[in-house]
């Protein structure tokens, strides 16, 4: 009779205490939880009970592991998105309602999830005059603050010309204002100047990182600057050997060029890597492979 009376205030605690779990964690792990306590009477409780008392007390439950981003999510310019019924911010223009359009882009205005250029180009050429309107104000307002930005950047950088982290923070400031096309023509050819001398001190300091070099090659490319791209090609290959990466970029040189015989030289050398290549390289042989073609 004790042991029946024991056991079903067991069964009571443990039903209570998966209920907890079911509201707190889900359904999963409530399941998971109380196939423990049945199979283990007893003991799985005490266990589960100081597993989720030492949760709380070491406050383990809300923990956040702090995201660092890698270096490609450097030029990262993707939008937040508005969430208020989940409509991210490139659809907002597609919206026939202009009063809802209106209101989804100033509300977004005002909680600053509007970060991506493309977006305010797109909002600056609406045919909704007050969404033009704030667009204008809001990229006048952010450029005015990444030229204040830049120039302090630039003024810590003439004291610490090598410091890593400053150089990291202002190609980044720089690529934001060379996407946004801002300024005169000459302001862009200087802002370019200084972004590929930026990224050249980072290559030499931190050579293992991939992006830089990709980005310094890119906008040499769109300089029309190609010997100086081929040059770097040549330093990214002798310090990624073997990597995708720097073929890839060969072969962007080499279509600028327009030397089919070179470019078809590094699709082969391509092909040939041991490695799994990416989507992006796979993409790149799909294309120009004219071995594929003639097979």
């Amino acid at each position: 009779m004790t042991f029946g009376i024991a056991a079903f205030f067991y069964m009571v605690l443990v039903l209570l205490f998966c209920l907890v779990i079911f509201r707190r964690y889900g359904k999963a792990q409530g399941i998971v939880e109380l196939g423990m306590m049945l199979l283990l009477p007893g003991a799985g409780f005490l266990i589960l009970l100081f597993l989720h008392i030492g949760i709380r007390l070491f406050n383990l439950e809300k923990g956040e592991v702090e995201f660092v981003p890698e270096e490609e999510h450097l030029f990262s310019l993707q939008d937040r998105g508005y969430d208020d019924e989940i409509i991210p911010m490139n659809d907002i223009f597609l919206l026939d309602d202009a009063k809802l359009k209106r209101k989804y882009f100033t509300d977004a205005i005002r909680q600053d999830m509007v970060v991506n250029q493309d977006i305010l180009q797109t909002a600056v050429h609406d045919t909704d005059r007050e969404i033009a309107y704030f667009a204008v104000s809001l990229m006048t307002a952010k450029m005015e603050e990444l030229g204040d930005e830049l120039f302090s950047l630039e003024q810590q950088l003439k004291k610490a010309p090598n410091d890593i982290e400053l150089l990291k923070a202002y190609v980044g400031k720089l690529k934001l204002f060379l996407q946004s096309g801002y300024g005169t023509e000459m302001d862009k050819n200087q802002q370019r100047q200084a972004y590929i001398s930026a990224l050249e001190l980072l290559n030499q300091q931190i050579p293992n990182q991939e992006v830089y070099y990709t980005e310094r090659i890119r906008m040499l490319i769109v300089s029309n600057r190609l010997e100086e791209a081929y040059q770097v090609c040549q330093k990214f290959a002798s310090t990624h050997e073997g990597q995708e990466e720097p073929i890839l970029m060969e072969i962007q040189v080499y279509q600028a060029l327009h030397d089919e015989v070179k470019l078809q030289e590094k699709v082969q050398q391509l092909k040939a890597l041991p490695q799994r290549l990416s989507p992006e390289a796979l993409r790149i042989i799909r294309f120009w492979d004219k071995e594929a073609v003639h097979a």
